[in-house]
């Protein structure tokens, strides 16, 4: 689910939000997709994750243009997609990410969201790690900021 060609809401939930921009799309795709990469990346999506996860939405700019519950429903589809087909939908949420390669504010913004989902549930493991590596790759991010790779660029 993607929120091109979806028609923004304004704070009272109508139809046609004020402020509205087309990066917002982007950057709403890209967190929600990052979000759902690394809830996932270990298999399953804990009910911790899932709430780090709209809290992160719900603290963005550009979900109050959408909602955070049609952001929400965003994250769970995409998550569906990967309990049918997780090379496909790791597809789709690496396309979605990278769109955002070169913004590299918004990119930090979407890499420290997927970090609050990874240690939701207690702790950053191998799977999820590596998911945070890649989403920085595919932003051209230095993890190091991030805290999943050490100073000297040991794993």
């Amino acid at each position: 689910m993607s929120f091109a060609g979806q028609a923004p809401v304004n704070s009272s939930g109508t139809a046609g939000g004020a402020g509205w921009n087309p990066l917002d799309t982007l950057q709403l795709d890209a967190l929600v997709s990052a979000c759902a990469l690394v809830a996932y990346a270990d298999g399953w999506v804990t009910v911790e994750e899932r709430k780090s996860a709209s809290a992160r939405m719900q603290r963005v700019d550009a979900t109050t243009v959408f909602g955070v519950e049609r952001c929400l429903m965003a994250f769970d589809v995409l998550i569906r997609q990967f309990e049918q087909d997780s090379i496909a939908a790791t597809e789709r949420a690496e396309a979605a990410i990278l769109k955002l390669a070169g913004k590299p504010e918004l990119g930090r913004l979407v890499v420290e969201s997927a970090c609050r989902v990874a240690v939701a549930d207690g702790g950053l493991d191998r799977a999820e790690r590596e998911a945070i590596l890649d989403v920085c790759q595919l932003l051209n991010l230095d993890p190091a900021p991030f805290g999943v790779i050490a100073p000297d660029g040991r794993r």
